[in-house]
């Protein structure tokens, strides 16, 4: 890994660095199952002001 061909594997090193600071396990709904709502409902039919409708 590093370099390869006398270039740097950037996605290498992202994930490296990734993986050192604690990757998700720094994410405060690591090893949560998700709610019952997030698994319902039209996902095609935004939440709030970010929905947009096709059409």
């Amino acid at each position: 890994m590093g370099k390869e061909h006398g270039h740097v594997n950037w996605m290498d090193q992202i994930f490296k660095e990734y993986e050192r600071e604690g990757g998700l396990k720094n994410n405060p709904g690591f090893g949560k199952p998700l709610p019952e709502s997030a698994l319902s409902g039209n996902i095609f039919e935004g939440q709030g002001s970010a929905s947009f409708r096709f059409g």
